[in-house]
């Protein structure tokens, strides 16, 4: 699409998607509760692709986000890595490429050089070091080409006033099978697999190291269809939103961070 992004456009791409998918993927939902944000992400990443032949899409779950960037950029191709068989054979069905990979430990089957857009949405989260996802986006993306990445963020206003608290900081999960210590304040209450994540100062020092040049911060907020979902007392969830709206704009303290960065000379 050579044009604005409009709110809309991603309103109408979002709303038929099953609220269950949605709650896969923490960046749709944010793109679905957050429109404005959306859009001024999406027109940025816009103004900096250089060529649209192919996207590759790490830890794409059932597809829906690589689709939207397919559409929305008017990408030829589309690839999606994951583990899970079934969310793969979804994405396969929205006639994405899928491969299934472990993204902390094999390499991409692909040649240097060869995509113009990597996404890394609610990947990095997942894993425990991010050496080898890192390594092998800058090593598959064409020279100057963009890396999407969303990922929640330790230093969260949530995160610091539940360690000040006493509670476990939700970025940071101890089981599988328990939601244990968050904060009566965090609409999450059943584990979703986050291993850690990380400070904006801290991934952007790393994306450095791995010879991106971050372009572009945003912060988000916590959509309030999360809120009014997983919140049941309404004095928590109306200070809840209040709170996030005003430190959502403040990337370094938002509850999740948008990254738009370029793959340097390698």
């Amino acid at each position: 699409m050579r044009g604005v992004i409009d709110v809309e456009t991603i309103k109408q791409f979002i709303k038929d998607i099953p609220l269950n998918i949605l709650d896969t993927s923490a960046t749709l939902l944010m793109f679905k509760g957050n429109p404005r944000i959306a859009s001024k992400v999406l027109n940025d990443i816009h103004s900096v692709l250089n060529e649209r032949e192919r996207l590759l899409d790490l830890g794409c779950g059932y597809g829906y986000l690589t689709k939207l960037f397919m559409n929305l950029f008017r990408f030829k191709e589309g690839y999606c890595i994951d583990l899970s068989e079934g969310r793969l054979q979804v994405a396969k069905s929205l006639g994405l490429i899928t491969y299934k990979l472990d993204l902390e430990k094999e390499k991409l089957p692909f040649p240097s050089n060869y995509f113009d857009l990597v996404i890394m949405a609610g990947i990095l989260n997942h894993l425990k070091f991010w050496d080898n996802i890192l390594s092998e986006a800058l090593r598959v993306l064409k020279r100057g080409g963009i890396a999407f990445i969303s990922v929640p963020n330790l230093g969260s206003w949530i995160d610091r006033l539940s360690l000040l608290l006493g509670y476990q900081p939700p970025s940071v999960e101890v089981s599988e099978i328990y939601s244990v210590g968050l904060p009566p304040f965090h609409p999450r209450r059943q584990p979703i697999s986050y291993v850690h994540s990380v400070t904006l100062k801290a991934l952007k020092q790393l994306l450095k190291v791995y010879n991106f040049e971050t372009l572009k911060v945003y912060g988000t907020r916590i959509p309030d269809i999360d809120l009014e979902r997983k919140i049941q007392s309404r004095a928590i969830r109306a200070l809840v939103r209040i709170v996030d709206r005003i430190f959502y704009r403040i990337p370094s303290l938002s509850v999740r961070v948008f990254v738009i960065a370029r793959a340097m000379v390698k």
